[in-house]
Parts: structure tokens; C-alpha cells; sequence
């Protein structure tokens, strides 16, 4: 049985710490794709991050741990950011013997779930490259949900993921719309801030697959699943 995460609460990381201690940058990554940093309101650093809410699971169960899969967890779970459609992303610590490896994944309210960061300056570049469709390029990563139409994230693979149609699309969706150049602008505010540059669609793309895939997969089971386990 796994045991019990020894702490409710992390601070904040770099370099998110940085910008939840300025409201000037806390303004442009909601601008840039509706985010909310969610930590301690008080003026003190470190700035705290907790542990998910459980309604925040959209029925995955973070408690369960599947055979086989050695000390993978999936308990701890930190919040770092809720989203206008009810989602969130969180870093997760998966292993209770290396505490310093945190992923950032998402929950959504519709049943997604994908890793989408190995760290969070790789996050805050893909969301700023992205920006304002990075919601619309996680709905097309493999294993995005456990319902039966899509392919197992355990044995999803990167030819699974269609880079080359899905950076056409993205490309097509900034072509026509005239409304991003404000929040371009806040992306690059807070790219500059964590000394990271703005990727190519395809570098972006690229980089979101490999962290999707990069192991331990972040395969949390829905409590349907655990269920008929």
C-alpha cells in the first residue's frame, strides 16, 4: 500500500515563484492563455503550492498504484495553475526516492490528462510558443484520456502524434486570427523572463511529444479503471 506523502505543501518552484511575486507578469500569463497561478496569497516567500483538491481528479484516482510499476505514484500532486475551463496543471514528484524530478501534467474537466513539461520552464516556453492554442494542440496528444477510442498512453508512441498536420493547423488557426497580437506580446514578457525563447510550431510540437512521452508516462487510472483492476 502507498504510504502517505510526507508533505501537503511545496513552494512555488522557479521560475514561477518569480512571476507570482510580480503582478505585471501574473497579468500577462493569464493573458497569455488564460492561467491562473494558484498558490499562498501571502506577501512571504517562499510562495506555497498544495496538494490537489480531490475534486480537482475529474474521477482519476491518485491513490491507486497499478502492479509493476514499481514506486510510481501518483499522490503527489502539486497545484501551480487553474485554467477558465476547470482545469489545472500540477507538478508531480512520481517517485518518493527522487524528490527534485517534478513533471508538470494536466488534468482537464473532460477526462484529459497528459504530461506537458519536464520541468516548469519547459511548460511556461511550450504555453508562451503556443500561445493562444496550446489547449487546442494537448487535445491531440495519444493517450489524452482513458476512453476506449484512444490509444493507451502506456504504449502510445510518437508516430501516434501527427506532427506535421498538427503545426498546419496551428499555423492555419494564427493566419486568421487578427486578435493575438496582445497576447504574443505577453507571451514574450514572460519568455524573456525565464530566459527561454519562443519555439518554431514544429520545435514546440516536438518538444510537447517528447515530454508527453518521456517515461514514467503519466498514466493516472480513472477510479472506473482501478475498479475492474
Amino acid at each position: 500500500m502507498a504510504t502517505a506523502p510526507e508533505d501537503t505543501t511545496k513552494p512555488l518552484p522557479s521560475p514561477l515563484s518569480v512571476i507570482a511575486n510580480n503582478k505585471d507578469l501574473r497579468n500577462a500569463l493569464m493573458e497569455a492563455l488564460d492561467l491562473e497561478l494558484v498558490c499562498s496569497t501571502e506577501d512571504n516567500d517562499p510562495k506555497i503550492m498544495k496538494l490537489i483538491d480531490p475534486d480537482d481528479l475529474f474521477g482519476y484516482d491518485n491513490q491507486h498504484v497499478s502492479p509493476g510499476t514499481g514506486d510510481i505514484s501518483y499522490r503527489e500532486l502539486y497545484t501551480i495553475c487553474a485554467t477558465g475551463t476547470g482545469g489545472a496543471f500540477h507538478i508531480w514528484y512520481p517517485s518518493k526516492n527522487n524528490k527534485d524530478a517534478g513533471f508538470v501534467v494536466y488534468l482537464g474537466s473532460e477526462g484529459e490528462r497528459a504530461k506537458v513539461g519536464r520541468s516548469v520552464s519547459e511548460f511556461l516556453q511550450l504555453v508562451c510558443s503556443f500561445a493562444p492554442y496550446f489547449f487546442d494542440v494537448i487535445s491531440d496528444l495519444p493517450g489524452i484520456n482513458t476512453l476506449p477510442d484512444n490509444c493507451d498512453i502506456s504504449g502510445a508512441t510518437a508516430q501516434d502524434f501527427n506532427v506535421a498536420n498538427t503545426a498546419i493547423k496551428v499555423q492555419n488557426w494564427l493566419s486568421q486570427d487578427d486578435d493575438t497580437l496582445d497576447i504574443q506580446q505577453a507571451a514574450t514578457q514572460v519568455l524573456d523572463v525565464i530566459q527561454k525563447p519562443k519555439l518554431t510550431i514544429t520545435k514546440a510540437l516536438e518538444a510537447l511529444i517528447s515530454a508527453h512521452l518521456a517515461e514514467p508516462r503519466f498514466a493516472i487510472l480513472s477510479a472506473d479503471d482501478v475498479d475492474e483492476e
